[in-house]
């Protein structure tokens, strides 16, 4: 299943391109023939209902011509909303200043770390918590949210 949704990942990425849009996350769910593929995008303009139309055709598209998922599907692209994942530098340096819970694991254990991002480097994050700045590579990160005031 990796290698498929790997190469869905290449055909989205593809179809993306010049769009106004950044590829969030893709996820293939369900069995042969009744799979639901649901694309992730981004923007720093906002994704709006007319966005969303405009890359699932071209997605479509895409998906069409390489004929790589077997049997029906159905294709939905959407905002990832404010729940959207941290993963990546990128998405941590979009989130300077803002509050995160991060979920951390060295290979020995798993750890929580909660703060304010306060600098993003390369490969590498910093927050600042309860028990000052922690420093962490990208690579150790398994999974990150925003900390919302509601």
């Amino acid at each position: 299943m990796s290698d498929l949704l790997d190469e869905i990942k290449q055909l989205v990425l593809l179809a993306i391109e010049g769009e106004d849009v950044e590829l969030v996350d893709v996820q293939l769910k369900g069995r042969s023939g009744s799979q639901s593929l649901r694309v992730y995008v981004d923007s720093q303009s906002g994704v709006t209902l007319d966005v969303c139309a405009r890359v699932s055709r071209s997605i479509s598209d895409q998906l069409d011509i390489a004929d790589v998922i077997s049997g029906k599907y159905r294709l939905e692209v959407s905002s990832p909303g404010l729940s959207r994942p941290l993963l990546t530098s990128r998405d941590f340096h979009r989130n300077l200043n803002k509050e995160v819970e991060v979920v951390l694991d060295d290979g020995a254990e798993q750890t929580t770390v909660k703060g304010k991002v306060v600098e993003v480097r390369d490969a590498e994050v910093c927050i600042e918590g309860p028990k000052g700045i922690i420093r962490f590579p990208v690579s150790v990160i398994v999974s990150g949210k925003l900390c919302l005031p509601w």
